[in-house]
């Protein structure tokens, strides 16, 4: 498993017509040098906070760090990404906590309904995998509190 040191930035961009965050981190194996693949495989998921945990979001995006020194900057729902999930709601409507959303069975780790209350963040699971075959590796999970907040404002 590689040891992940992590600077994080995470921004809501509001200034285009399609809202999208923006994570940069870095990439460093279990001895301090980073990654340096070719070719990063990242897959990012958006779930809902409580025990239903479910999918609202998923994408991957391949990103090059042969020369970044294991740096990398994913921007989600960007022109770089994949949207993977099946869930039909929009980057933007996901964050919403006046809505509830209704998913396909699987998607949910129970039930197939996600009712958030006025305060709820959401939970974000990144992944990584570097070709070197030790498969997907992941991030700790990590709460998007106020940047998805930026983005529920829109709506108003």
């Amino acid at each position: 498993m590689k040891t992940l040191m992590l600077i994080v930035l995470l921004f809501a961009n509001l200034a285009i017509a399609a809202p999208s965050l923006v994570y940069h981190g870095r990439i460093l194996k279990p001895n301090g040098d980073p990654v340096t693949s070719s070719t990063v495989i990242f897959k990012t998921q958006i779930r809902s906070p409580g025990a239903e945990n479910c999918l609202l979001y998923e994408e991957t995006q391949t990103l090059d760090l042969s020369s970044t020194n294991g740096v990398f900057v994913l921007t989600f729902s960007g022109s770089g990404s994949t949207r993977t999930d099946s869930s039909g709601y929009s980057f933007q409507n996901i964050f919403s906590n006046r809505a509830t959303f209704t998913l396909a069975a699987g998607q949910c780790s129970s039930g197939t309904t996600y009712v958030p209350v006025s305060t709820d963040a959401r939970k974000i699971s990144i992944s990584f995998d570097d070709s070197s075959g030790n498969g997907w590796e992941p991030f700790p999970t990590q709460t998007l509190a106020y940047s998805p907040m930026a983005i529920e404002a829109l709506q108003v």
